[in-house]
């Protein structure tokens, strides 16, 4: 289970139990939300249904008190229901399943289940505790929900009241909120007062809205059977007779039991601003939900080709024009996937390497855009394509073939756009996001999306898990804080002077950020060094497992780093800042392109967190003593190449970089409860020093 507050699904905050709970087949009712022949372009260049009377309909909400705190069951499960919490995560949130079925009203029996899949009982039927530690739901874990708030269905922020069936006292929270909660309340006063949240895109489970799907051929899809999949169930606002992501997206809700009205707006090739110069008269009207999908590489750094500051343009521009029509809409951000075919064309490491390079800026520039603009959320169909392939369902290089038991999320014409499998992945990643609904719940059999596009029923059950599971992870949080050194001191075997001369070994022993200056400083030892041009290293060669121990020494490092591994002793916090210094030859360039990842002790990859850094990133603001550097020094010891024969007679320069967890896209720290060190891949990288410090 996951949550989703203020309609925008959003990740664990504390680890859980992933489970299959038994209403997992069951249809969920979701949120009220609003909303060619292929081209053969490049992006980047230019029926089945099921009855609507359900037996049960479980629902992903939130019970806030009267007092603000928000009811949470202790340690997830097994233990007291409190009222104790001022924020709500996974403790927070409960399954409420309403036993009648249909639009909640009140006068529904529900009942209510932790995320440990623990109903929540009141003992002996009512008068004492409510603890969620019964194994199924019979009488004790059955309540009537009172609508204090008006008539008609249930919904979002309505305030409401939960009464056992079978004493007939309320749940009351002692206080209105703040401590215990009991089932013991003979009226539904302020103690039993309850404001229910309904997760999902409008947190409402009322009527049709309509939904805008507004993108290019990454949301109409570049080929079939794609194209014009379940076109006639969708409108064409631009009568080319697509169908599509949307269209796909629309069979999902179809299948579930929604009835929402779907209609895409999408031009090949197209921009944000594009649509914004020539289609306003569509997507300015009173729409209930949007979604947005921009060029796949406009998000992207300039110096990956990508034009950031247009991107932010046409987001918030088209955000503005939506929110002027309909002041309580929903907009969501559909975020597109790195590809092998742009790997390449935009300069990034080839591999996984790269695909995870580029979907971190991508994910970086689009969570920009939600934090900074205020969108409802990000549909994260890119990480999705990420997670399939780091879990090997997917090949990560079609170029020689694909491996068997792995499918093709690319287009097989030009590895770029989506293939029927990215293209089914990115709807059940939208139709998670934007309804607040289970994924893995929806059929995958005949009649089903999937069959209609010709995926097994295996590769469906598995992309609907992707979707799931990448819907529930954290949205990335915080102000990034990627930044040059401006300054360091150094001491031990330095003779001052411009430049400095390294004599022996040099402790690095404070780095000045525009953070401030910091000491403490806490180096990495170094696992599994390759290089590039090995043994041409100023080291041991190749580099041994202490060549980035603390400090700058004419033996830390590796000279043209392939790939490292760098393991901390200390443990990771949120005021956590990783620093690189990086040395070259004063007539060279300083830096390198290098993605960094977070390892294990075993040095495995954690998660899909990664941050791609370019040479420039090394480069202080600030003049050095060599240009572009942060100081210029002479080693006296290590290979000739670096110290010059006769030694000290080759002038080198350093830089350095520091960045937080944040960077790498990590906004829990749950999340990455192994992570005890970094993976560095370059091609030309000197990491003399690779360590971290805190920032008060």
């Amino acid at each position: 289970m996951y949550r989703i507050p203020s309609g925008t699904l959003s990740p664990a905050a504390r680890s859980f139990p992933q489970r299959a709970p038994r209403w997992m087949a069951l249809l969920i009712l979701g949120a009220s939300v609003g909303c060619g022949a292929p081209s053969g372009l490049e992006e980047d260049t230019a029926t089945g249904t099921q009855s609507p009377s359900l037996a049960a309909v479980p629902l992903t909400v939130t019970l806030q008190t009267w007092s603000g705190h928000y009811l949470v069951a202790d340690k997830g499960g097994g233990a007291d229901l409190m009222a104790t919490s001022t924020q709500t995560k996974e403790w927070e949130t409960f399954t409420l399943t309403d036993v009648n079925g249909g639009s909640l009203v009140s006068g529904d029996v529900v009942t209510l289940q932790s995320i440990s899949g623990q109903w929540g009982s009141a003992l002996n039927g009512g008068g004492s505790t409510v603890r969620f530690t019964a194994a199924a739901a019979q009488a004790w874990e059955q309540f009537s929900i009172v609508k204090l708030s008006g008539t008609g269905p249930i919904v979002h922020g309505d305030t409401i009241a939960l009464k056992t069936t079978v004493t007939g006292q309320f749940l009351s929270a002692a206080n209105a909120g703040g401590g215990t909660v009991s089932a013991s309340g003979a009226a539904a006063k302020e103690w039993e007062t309850l404001k229910l949240g309904l997760t999902g895109s409008g947190g409402s489970a009322g009527p049709t809205s309509n939904i805008l799907f507004v993108g290019n051929s990454f949301t109409h899809g570049n080929e079939e059977p794609v194209y014009s999949y379940n076109k006639t169930a969708i409108t064409d606002a631009n009568n080319g007779g697509q169908g599509g992501v949307p269209a796909v997206f629309k069979k999902l809700l179809t299948q579930a039991g929604l009835s929402h009205q779907v209609t895409i707006e999408a031009v090949s090739g197209e921009t944000l601003s594009g649509h914004y110069a020539t289609k306003q008269a569509i997507i300015g009207r009173a729409w209930d939900t949007v979604v947005l999908q921009e060029q796949s590489t406009r998000p992207l750094p300039s110096a990956r080709g990508g034009s950031p500051a247009d991107f932010f343009t046409g987001t918030d521009n088209l955000r503005r024009l939506v929110l002027t029509a309909n002041p309580a809409a929903k907009l969501f951000l559909y975020e597109t996937w790195a590809s092998p075919a742009s790997v390449t064309a935009q300069g990034y490491t080839g591999g996984t390497p790269g695909l995870q390079a580029m979907q971190t800026d991508l994910r970086n520039a689009y969570f920009k855009a939600f934090q900074e603009q205020g969108f409802t959320g990000v549909a994260r169909a890119g990480d999705g394509f990420l997670r399939a392939i780091e879990q090997g369902l997917a090949d990560p290089d079609p170029s020689n073939g694909i491996s068997a038991g792995t499918f093709n999320l690319w287009s097989a014409s030009d590895s770029r756009h989506a293939s029927k499998y990215g293209s089914y992945l990115s709807a059940a990643v939208l139709f998670a996001k934007l309804t607040g609904t289970d994924p893995r719940g929806l059929s995958v059999g005949t009649g089903s999306a999937a069959a209609g596009l010709g995926i097994s029923t295996t590769d469906a059950s598995n992309l609907n898990r992707i979707a799931y599971e990448i819907t529930a992870q954290p949205d990335p949080v915080g102000a990034p804080t990627l930044q040059p050194v401006l300054g360091a001191v150094f001491t031990g075997a330095v003779t001052a002077g411009v430049p400095a001369v390294l004599t022996g070994a040099a402790s690095l022993s404070s780095l000045t950020t525009r953070e401030g200056t910091f000491t403490g400083l806490a180096g990495a030892t170094a696992q599994g060094i390759t290089g590039t041009n090995l043994p041409n290293s100023r080291g041991t060669t190749p580099a041994n497992a202490n060549a980035a121990a603390t400090g700058l020494a004419v033996n830390d490092g590796a000279n043209n780093l392939g790939a490292g591994n760098f393991q901390f002793t200390t443990a990771f916090t949120a005021r956590t800042r990783f620093f690189i210094v990086d040395s070259g030859l004063a007539s060279g360039t300083l830096g390198d392109a290098t993605t960094v990842t977070l390892i294990d002790a075993s040095n495995k990859q954690v998660g899909t967190f990664s941050l791609s850094l370019l040479a420039s990133d090394f480069t202080a603001s600030a003049a050095g003593n060599t240009s572009n550097a942060l100081a210029s020094i002479h080693y006296l010891t290590g290979v000739a190449s670096v110290t010059g024969t006769p030694a000290g007679t080759v002038q080198s320069k350093l830089g350095a970089v520091s960045f937080s967890l944040a960077d790498l896209g990590v906004s829990n720290l749950d999340s990455i409860g192994t992570a005890t060190g970094l993976r560095l891949v370059s091609d030309t990288l000197d990491p003399n020093a690779v360590g971290l410090y805190t920032v008060p």
